[in-house]
C-alpha cells in the first residue's frame, strides 16, 4: 500500500484543496504549470454528479483566492454524461462559466471510445460560447488525426496524450512504438496548424 501511495503522489497533489494548492505553488516555483482535477469518473447518479460540480466550483474559488495560475481538467462522465447528455452539458457549462468569470482555463479530458463522440460534441457546443475551454485528444485512436484537423479548424486548444483506456484494435493503435510515432505525427500537426 505504501508503494501505491508513493507512486500516486507523483500525480495526486493532495487530499484537500489546500494541500493541492501548496503542491501547485511548489511546482510553479520550479517553473512548472499545473492542471488541477477532482478525481472521479463514471458517475451514475445525479447526487454524485452534483457533488462533483460543487467540488469544481469550490476548487475554482480556491485557485482564484490563492492567486494560482493553475487551470482545471474534468471528465464528462463525472459530470453526468452517462446519466443524460443535456444534464452533463448544463453541469459543465456552470463550471466553465464560473472559470471564465475568474480567468481560469478548463480542459475536458477524453475518456474511452464509448464517450469520444459525445465528448467532442459537447466540447464543440461549449466552445461556441466560451474561449476558456480546451479538449484532450488521444494519439492511440485511429480517428485522432481527423479530429485534430477538425479542432485546428476552430482554433481549439488541444492537449495531446497517448491514451490509456483499453480499446479494441479496430479503434486504436496497439503497439507502443506505433503509438509513439502517431503521437509525434499528431504533435507536429498541432505545432504547424494548431493554437
Amino acid at each position: 500500500m505504501r508503494l501505491i501511495t508513493r507512486l500516486a503522489r507523483s500525480f495526486v497533489a493532495g487530499d484537500t484543496n489546500a494541500e493541492a494548492i501548496q503542491a501547485v505553488a511548489r511546482l510553479r516555483d520550479r517553473g512548472i504549470m499545473s492542471t488541477m482535477d477532482v478525481l472521479g469518473e463514471s458517475v451514475k447518479d445525479r447526487n454524485t454528479a452534483e457533488k462533483a460540480v460543487s467540488a469544481y466550483l469550490e476548487l475554482l474559488d480556491v485557485i482564484k483566492s490563492a492567486g494560482s495560475d493553475a487551470h482545471i481538467s474534468l471528465k464528462l462522465t463525472q459530470q453526468g454524461l452517462d446519466i443524460d447528455t443535456e444534464y452533463c452539458y448544463q453541469n459543465v457549462r456552470r463550471i466553465i462559466q464560473r472559470a471564465n468569470s475568474l480567468g481560469t482555463f478548463v480542459r475536458i479530458d477524453m475518456e474511452g471510445t464509448p464517450h469520444t463522440e459525445r465528448t467532442l460534441e459537447l466540447f464543440y457546443r461549449l466552445r461556441r460560447e466560451f474561449d476558456n475551454v480546451g479538449i484532450v485528444i488521444q494519439a492511440y485512436l485511429s480517428r485522432s488525426e481527423k479530429d485534430i484537423h477538425d479542432l485546428n479548424g476552430i482554433k481549439a486548444k488541444v492537449r495531446l496524450c497517448k491514451g490509456a483506456y483499453k480499446e479494441p484494435k479496430e479503434l486504436a493503435i496497439k503497439k507502443i512504438k506505433d503509438i509513439r510515432a502517431n503521437f509525434m505525427k499528431l504533435a507536429d500537426i498541432l505545432f504547424r496548424e494548431g493554437v
